[in-house]
């Protein structure tokens, strides 16, 4: 298997150099095993790149680096890359986290509404009632 340089994973998957240096420092413990060449440079595989294409790809997503860590196991015994669907679970699990925060920002504005209404009917019927009092 061919191994690339931080630089030709950069080309590779279109994300900036400085980026995968700031994941690759961020999430060590997922990259304990990389090699270094004889100039000092990381050697990545194919599972590395795919790993760090999935590490930045969560962090577009809004996930924190700790949420990372976890979703893709974090400790060194568990460094087998995880499948796509694993990868589409959490993505559609995110969105509905946001979906569901969404509702309930919804639901407060129409509860702020509806005790609004319920005050203005209040207020409407004390007055129809004073009204139909005052009438001889």
């Amino acid at each position: 298997m061919k191994s690339h340089t931080l630089l030709e994973v950069s080309k590779i998957t279109g994300i900036k150099l400085n980026a995968l240096r700031y994941h690759l420092r961020k999430l060590e413990p997922l990259f304990e095993h990389l090699k270094r060449d004889r100039y000092n440079r990381f050697r990545l595989m194919s599972h590395d790149i795919q790993r760090l294409q999935q590490i930045h790809d969560m962090k577009n997503q809004g996930y924190d680096y700790a949420e990372i860590k976890i979703r893709l196991g974090g400790d060194s015994a568990n460094l087998q890359t995880k499948d796509s669907t694993d990868t589409q679970s959490s993505t559609r699990l995110h969105k509905m986290e946001r979906a569901l925060e969404t509702q309930h920002q919804s639901i407060q504005q129409l509860e702020q509404k509806m005790n609004s209404l319920e005050e203005r009917l209040e207020m409407l019927v004390d007055m129809h009632t004073k009204l139909i009092l005052e009438i001889p």
